[in-house]
This record gives structure tokens, C-alpha cells and sequence, in this order.
């Protein structure tokens, strides 16, 4: 499955995605780890937003915005709900506007 989103992510020819399937392609351990608070500290409203890794629940989300990362935790799911859109990271593609990374 994660070759397959990899290969999916090449195909755009976008360079920010690039980077992410580089991000996804590497050691599980060096895949970033990010809490709720730093999200919403470097977003801004209706941002679309995406983590090369996990997302985890520490801190709030106090603005709505677009989210796709490789994975979350339940607890960070929960706090999403109503605040944020989720989307599958092989679906970036098809997503309008300027993505931001952050790791």
C-alpha cells in the first residue's frame, strides 16, 4: 500500500509531493512525528496541510483546515473531528491550492 501511494505521489510531478514520497519512502523512525499544536501554530485557515508521518493529539486545532498524513492516532482523529477536513495522501493530487508540508 505504501509503494503504491509512493508511486502515486511521483506521478504529479509536483515538487512538494516529491518531497513527501521521499519523507514516506524512509525508515519508519525517521518519519516525523507532529502534535496538534505545532499544526496549528504553522496553518492558517483553510490551509491544506500534510505529514509525511504521524499526526499525534497533544495541543488543539483552533482553525479549520484540509489534513492528509500518513497516519494519526485515535486521540487525534477525535480532536479533528469538525475542524478539519481528512484526506487520503493519495488523493493530494486531485487537492486545489498550495500545499505545506510539515515535520
Amino acid at each position: 500500500m505504501l509503494a503504491e501511494t509512493v508511486e502515486k505521489l511521483r506521478k504529479t510531478k509536483k515538487k512538494t509531493l516529491i518531497a513527501v514520497a521521499d519523507k514516506l519512502e524512509s525508515a519508519t523512525r525517521r518519519r516525523p512525528e507532529v502534535n496538534l499544536w505545532k499544526i496549528d501554530k504553522y496553518s492558517g485557515d483553510g490551509d491544506l496541510i500534510v505529514v509525511p508521518g504521524k499526526v499525534l493529539s497533544e495541543g488543539e486545532l483552533t482553525h479549520k483546515i484540509t489534513i492528509s498524513a500518513f497516519n494519526f492516532s485515535s486521540k487525534a482523529l477525535a480532536k479533528l473531528k469538525g475542524k478539519a477536513k481528512i484526506i487520503a495522501l493519495e488523493d493530494l493530487a486531485k487537492e486545489k491550492g498550495r500545499i505545506k508540508v510539515i515535520s
